[in-house]
C-alpha cells in the first residue's frame, strides 16, 4: 500500500511547487504599479550659486532644486496612494507656498505648484561715521580681505579734515573701526573720493583727487608695519598734458603696474588714462590716452582689463551722438594702445551720462549703469553685448522714481548672472536704494532691496561688495546715527 501512495505524494509535491513558481495557487504576490508626483517651480531667486530650496513628498523623498522650471521627485508613489508635497528647507530670504501639493494618485501628477517670494532683506548698520577725526562722507566702496575685514576711504574728516583711509576689523559680534590715514594739508593728498586694492603682501593703493605737490591729485601706497601704516605718494599729478584730478580707483597687473583715470588734464583737457609702471627705484607715469571730445570726455570711472591687457572704461561726457557719454577701449599693441568707441550714449531712451565703471562677463559682455537717461530720465541699467561686428547696446533697467533714481555707482554680479547695485536717490523714502537686476529666461526684472530712509544711511554712492553667503556691504555718502557723515552697511538676504 505504501508503494502505491508515494507516486501520488511526489505528483502533489511538484505540483504545489509549479504553481509558486507561476506564481499561482494564490500564494503569489505582483508589484503595484507607480505614478510620478512632478510640478512647477517659480519666483525662485538664486543670491549666490549654492542657493537651493528643498522638497519633500509624503516626509521624505527630497528634492533639492536650484532654479525655476519643472521638478519630478525620484521615487514617485503607488497608484491608488496619496502625495504630499511639502517644503523642507526655503532658499534664504524666501517664503515658498505649495499648491495643489496633495491628494490620491490615480495617475502621473503633473500640477503641484511651488511658488517663492523675497522677503525684504534686512539692513544693518555696521559703522556710522561721526565728527573728525572719525572720517566723513564716504563716497567709494569697500575691499574685503580673506579674514572679513573691510577697508575704504571718505572723502573728508580725519585729523586735518582732507579724508581718510579706514578699516572695519571684524569681531565676534560687531566692527571695530581704526583709522589708518588721515590726509593733510600738504603734500600727501586730499580728499579720496574712489576706494582701494590690495596686494598680496596687504599694501594698500588708491587715488585723491587734489593735493600733492601740484595740488591735482595723487596716486598713494599705504604699506603695513607691526600695526600701523605708512603712506608713500607714488605720484602727484601736473600741469597739462598730465592728468588732473583723478576720481576713480585703480587697478593693477600681474606685474605690479598700476592702471587708472584723471577726469580732467591731458593734452585736450578732458581726462586721461594713465599707466604708472613699476621699477626696481619707483613708478614711472605714462599718459596712454587722452580724451579730445567726440571721443569721450571726463572719465570719472574706474577701468577693467581683459586677459590680453586690454582697457575698458567709460567718459560721463562726450562722445558723437550729443556728448551724453562714451564707453571706449584701449586695445594693447607692440607700440603702445589705440582706443576705440564701443558705444556713444544717445538723448532718447538710451542712458546718459555713465559715471560708473562696468563688469564684463566670461563671453565678453558689459553691463554698467548710466546716472541719467533712459524711459523716465532718471538712469539706466545697461548691457553691451559683444558680437562679431562690435557692441549692441540693451537697455536692462530703466529707473522710474520709487524704484530708484540717478545710479552713480556700478554693478556687480553673482554666479547666476543677477546684477546689483544702488541708486543715489530715491526709493521710498528719497535717500536712495539697493536694488537688484534678476535675470529670467524672457530678460531682467528689478527688485528693490533696500530704500534708505534717514537714520540707516542716505545717498548711497557706491558700487557694492557680496561676500561668500551673498551679503551685500556697502557705503552711504550721508545719514548715519552720528551726525549724518555717512555708513558703513549691510544687507542680509
Amino acid at each position: 500500500m505504501a508503494l502505491t501512495m508515494r507516486p501520488r505524494l511526489i505528483v502533489a509535491v511538484s505540483l504545489t511547487a509549479f504553481l509558486a513558481a507561476c506564481g499561482g495557487g494564490g500564494g503569489g504576490s505582483s508589484t503595484a504599479p507607480t505614478d510620478s508626483v512632478s510640478g512647477t517651480l517659480s519666483g525662485f531667486t538664486s543670491w549666490t550659486s549654492a542657493t537651493q530650496l528643498t522638497l519633500q513628498d509624503n516626509g521624505g523623498d527630497n528634492l533639492i532644486l536650484n532654479k525655476n522650471g519643472t521638478f519630478t521627485f525620484s521615487q514617485g508613489v503607488t497608484s491608488g496612494s496619496s502625495y504630499a508635497v511639502t517644503v523642507l528647507t526655503p532658499p534664504p530670504n524666501e517664503t515658498c507656498t505649495v499648491a495643489n501639493g496633495t491628494g490620491s494618485a490615480t495617475t502621473n501628477v503633473t500640477t503641484v505648484q511651488v511658488s517663492c517670494t523675497v522677503v525684504a532683506p534686512a539692513e544693518t548698520i555696521l559703522h556710522s561715521f561721526g565728527v573728525p577725526p572719525d572720517g566723513e562722507y564716504p563716497e567709494a566702496g569697500l575691499i574685503m580681505d580673506t579674514n572679513g575685514n573691510f577697508f575704504g576711504t571718505t572723502a573728508h574728516g580725519g585729523t586735518a579734515g582732507y579724508g581718510t583711509v579706514f578699516e572695519l576689523a571684524k569681531g565676534t559680534n560687531s566692527y571695530t573701526e581704526t583709522i589708518l590715514h588721515s590726509f593733510g594739508s600738504g603734500t600727501d593728498g586730499q580728499n579720496p573720493r574712489a576706494g582701494l586694492i590690495m596686494d598680496a603682501n596687504g599694501n594698500l593703493y588708491g587715488t585723491t583727487s587734489n593735493g600733492g605737490t601740484a595740488g591735482y591729485g595723487t596716486v598713494f601706497e599705504l604699506a603695513p608695519s607691526n600695526g600701523s601704516y605708512t603712506e608713500t605718494v607714488l605720484h602727484s599729478f601736473g600741469a597739462t598734458p598730465d592728468g588732473q584730478y583723478p576720481e576713480a580707483g585703480l587697478i593693477m597687473d600681474a606685474s605690479g603696474n598700476l592702471y587708472g583715470t584723471t577726469s580732467n588734464g591731458g593734452t585736450a583737457g578732458y581726462g586721461t588714462v594713465f599707466e604708472l609702471a613699476k621699477g626696481a627705484s619707483g613708478y614711472t607715469e605714462t599718459v596712454l590716452n587722452s580724451f579730445t571730445g567726440t571721443n569721450g570726455q571726463h572719465p570719472d570711472a574706474g577701468l577693467i582689463m581683459d586677459a590680453s591687457g586690454n582697457l575698458y572704461g567709460t567718459t560721463s561726457d562726450g562722445g558723437t551722438a550729443g556728448g551724453y557719454g562714451t564707453v571706449f577701449e584701449l586695445a594693447k599693441g607692440a607700440s603702445g594702445y589705440t582706443e576705440t568707441v564701443l558705444h556713444s550714449f544717445g538723448s532718447g531712451t538710451d542712458g546718459q551720462y555713465p559715471e560708473a565703471g562696468f563688469i564684463m562677463d566670461a563671453s565678453g559682455n558689459l553691463y554698467g549703469t548710466t546716472y541719467q537717461g533712459g524711459s523716465s530720465g532718471y538712469g539706466t541699467v545697461f548691457e553691451l553685448v559683444k558680437g562679431a561686428s562690435g557692441y549692441t547696446e540693451t537697455v536692462l533697467n530703466s529707473f522710474t522714481g520709487t524704484n530708484g533714481q540717478y545710479p552713480e555707482a556700478g554693478l556687480i554680479m553673482d554666479a547666476s548672472g543677477n546684477l546689483y547695485g544702488t541708486t543715489y536717490q530715491s526709493g521710498s523714502s528719497g535717500y536712495g536704494t539697493v536694488f537688484e537686476t534678476v535675470k529670467g529666461a524672457s530678460g531682467y526684472t528689478e527688485t528693490v532691496l533696500h530704500s534708505f530712509a534717514g537714520t540707516d544711511g542716505e545717498h548711497p554712492d557706491a558700487s557694492l561688495t557680496m561676500d561668500a553667503s551673498g551679503n551685500l556691504y556697502g557705503t552711504t555718502y550721508g545719514g548715519g546715527t552720528a551726525g549724518g557723515y555717512g555708513t558703513v552697511f549691510e544687507i542680509t538676504p
